[in-house]
């Protein structure tokens, strides 16, 4: 159809699908099922398979589309549902049985793909296909991803491209890029792509974004899961004011200052301001533990003001000082413990983090894993929301033993786990529209910051915070609450 790939078209359709136009989804329907049948045929290689796959596929773009942030994107995000739907498609329905039925049909392929290859040999023992998955897991994702498509799923350069959301030129270079460290790898007998075709569904398998395509990467709990927890230090080399409230300003460099207090007052009040204007308090009570206090507006210059209480809410100046601050890494604030996210190597919550992780591949598994466990069993205390006092301080094994607490609970045990996998989290607080509220925000390699917690749905990123998703049940009145972003207003970063 005329329209089936022009961009402006696609775009204004999206539109429509995102204000609920039930009219616009129809036609969508229409001019789009051939295509996408087509590619879930090239799949799964199975009618029936391939209309149920459209099927999930469409109930899917119904209920994600809120998540797609540029709708001049649509088609290529449409191609990824698709892929992603027919990739679970095999797991789930395609049996060893049928692949084995099948390889007696690629005779041809081969002498086809020898013709294109002609140093490809015949090798076909356990070995070579062990170091073919070792090898392929060696390819970063989109290589791997327009070599599987290419060979393994037969798709054409141009469907590749489609799928991969890249040009022509770049998937073919892609392909290229792939085939060559193969033939690297394998020296001047590279092993025939027929290898790949009779065994991937039983030994690779289907490539998600960012995911593995090998059995060896996609295996799960390849993600290293022992605890990394970072223990802040007092060594007073550098301080800030004097007894009874000091704040030992010797490691500010690694994101953080330690305060303490041990005067007799009812408590005494730190106020960090950095180069943002943003003025953080922290309260303490006396003690002879040091507290520390994260730096989370960067490098520059800090306000350092301490109080001590005179009676309710008044307050004495104790002294005011500035410090310059040159972080060694920007995000080490949110890797270590602070008054809110407070947690040692001792925490239970660090050693349940570790075997709730213990099955993940990547560090996006490692979120989702603590999202979902975060959401399942921690459920919203009312009763407290209700008679919380002001200066309340999250505790996350109380939090984790008793399953139950308010926003900040949710938050800081979910903070605290991801920063005891090495995850860098950052509790946010503010308003999620009228409501005081706090979440949390994530940074991976692969993807740098997301904005606050997300729920991994098929086709993207949906922003979400764990206690709405857990009090709702991620309903999708929820979801399109506050699924992009608009909802929410940061005032404190922990």
């Amino acid at each position: 159809m005329e329209n089936q790939f022009n961009i402006e078209y696609y775009t204004l359709l999206a539109e429509r699908i995102q204000a609920r136009d039930a009219d616009a989804f129809t036609e969508f329907y229409q001019v789009s099922y051939n295509d996408l049948y087509r590619y879930a045929y090239y799949f799964l290689k199975d009618a029936h398979l391939a209309q149920d796959a459209l099927h999930e596929i469409y109930i899917l773009v119904w209920r994600s589309i809120s998540s797609l942030k540029d709708n001049q994107m649509f088609h290529s995000w449409l191609k990824q549902i698709t892929y992603h739907v027919c990739c679970d498609f095999q797991r789930k329905y395609m049996s060893i049985s049928q692949h084995e039925a099948s390889a007696a049909d690629n005779t041809e392929f081969l002498l086809d793909l020898r013709e294109q290859d002609d140093c490809f040999q015949e090798l076909y023992d356990q070995e070579a296909l062990q170091r073919l998955e070792a090898y392929l897991a060696e390819l970063p994702a989109q290589p791997r991803k327009a070599f599987l498509l290419r060979y393994k799923n037969k798709l054409q350069m141009e469907q590749v491209a489609d799928f991969l959301g890249v040009s022509l030129s770049t998937a073919k270079r892609a392909v290229n890029r792939a085939k060559k460290h193969l033939r690297k790898r394998f020296g001047d007998t590279l092993l025939p792509l027929l290898l790949i075709f009779l065994s991937a569904f039983l030994l690779i398998g289907c490539i998600g974004d960012g995911a593995a395509a090998s059995a060896g990467e996609t295996e799960l709990g390849t993600r290293p899961n022992a605890p990394v927890v970072y223990e802040p230090e007092a060594p007073q080399t550098a301080t800030a004011g004097a007894e009874p409230l000091i704040v030992d300003i010797s490691n500010r460099s690694r994101g953080y200052v330690m305060a303490r207090y041990t005067g007799g007052a009812a408590r005494a009040n730190i106020q960090l301001t950095g180069p943002d204007g943003v003025a953080y308090k922290y309260f303490l009570t006396s003690s002879d533990t040091w507290t520390p206090l994260p730096l989370t507006a960067g490098d520059g210059t800090y306000q350092i003001d301490g109080y001590e209480n005179i009676s309710g809410t008044q307050y004495a100046v104790l002294f005011k000082e500035t410090m310059e601050l040159q972080l060694e890494d920007e995000l080490l604030p949110f890797l270590y413990p602070s008054q809110y996210v407070n947690f040692n190597r001792d925490s239970k919550a660090v050693a349940r983090a570790s075997e709730i992780v213990s099955e993940a591949s990547s560090d996006l598994d490692a979120v989702a894993d603590i999202y979902h466990y975060i959401i399942e069993h921690v459920s919203y205390d009312m009763e407290k929301a209700e008679t919380v006092k002001s200066g309340y301080l999250p505790d996350v094994d109380e939090t984790l033993e008793t399953g139950k607490g308010i926003c900040f609970d949710y938050a800081s045990l979910t903070a605290a786990m991801l920063r005891s996998q090495n995850i860098p989290a950052r509790l946010e607080i503010g308003y999620a529209g009228e409501i005081y509220h706090a979440w949390i925000s994530v940074y991976t390699e692969e993807t740098g910051w997301i904005d606050r917690l997300i729920e991994f749905a098929e086709g993207g990123w949906t922003r979400m915070d764990p206690t709405l998703a857990s009090e709702n049940g991620n309903s999708s009145a929820v979801l399109n609450y506050i699924g992009d972003g608009t909802n929410y207003t940061t005032q404190y970063i922990r």
